[in-house]
């Protein structure tokens, strides 16, 4: 993501000004609160996959 950032802050700072980084920046941390919940969700499912699976219980798993 740091050299996306960088191009994009080179040419917002070009074409758009102080401006259109600022809200460049903020748009991209809204971005990052809304992708991280999820991202951790995706990333924790499978340890209770793990878990139902080991203990047998496969109709949780589906």
């Amino acid at each position: 993501m740091g050299l996306i950032s960088l191009v994009y802050n080179s040419q917002l700072g070009r074409y758009g000004g102080d401006t259109a980084i600022s809200v460049y920046a903020v748009v991209a941390s809204i971005m990052t609160f809304v992708i991280m919940p999820a991202s951790g969700i995706s990333q924790g499912i499978p340890c209770f996959q793990g878990a139902a699976a080991a203990f047998g219980s496969s109709g949780r798993v589906d």
